[in-house]
């Protein structure tokens, strides 16, 4: 397979995240956080926005911390402001005064 050919687990991913968002979040629901990582580190956050909303709120606001910065800002930035992962990432906010990162993709929630 030469380097120019896209990856078939990467394709595969890509699609079931566009295609079945309320499948794929109940399958990294019950992953392990570095397989998640490894998994949506590398997705577009337009391919990531329909799955998120559909994860558990407190989920997925947990998992916004874990994410790449910019991916984070970008999913949630995209998130209508009412929805629960926002306000579980305001609850975050709040619980963790202490927070040193003033950069956190999770200051876009509010």
């Amino acid at each position: 397979m030469s380097t120019d050919t896209p990856d078939v687990e990467e394709i595969l991913s890509k699609h079931f995240l566009q295609n079945y968002p309320i499948d794929a979040a109940r399958h990294i629901e019950s992953m392990e956080l570095s397989d998640i990582i490894l998994l949506l580190g590398d997705q577009p956050a337009e391919v990531l926005l329909p799955v998120w909303t559909k994860l558990v709120p407190r989920f997925a606001a947990t998992l916004t911390t874990y994410i790449p910065n910019e991916l984070a800002k970008d999913i949630l930035t995209q998130i209508p402001p009412d929805h629960a992962v926002i306000d579980e990432c305001r609850r975050d906010l709040g619980d963790t005064a202490q927070r040193q990162d003033e950069n956190s993709a999770l200051d876009v929630c509010c």
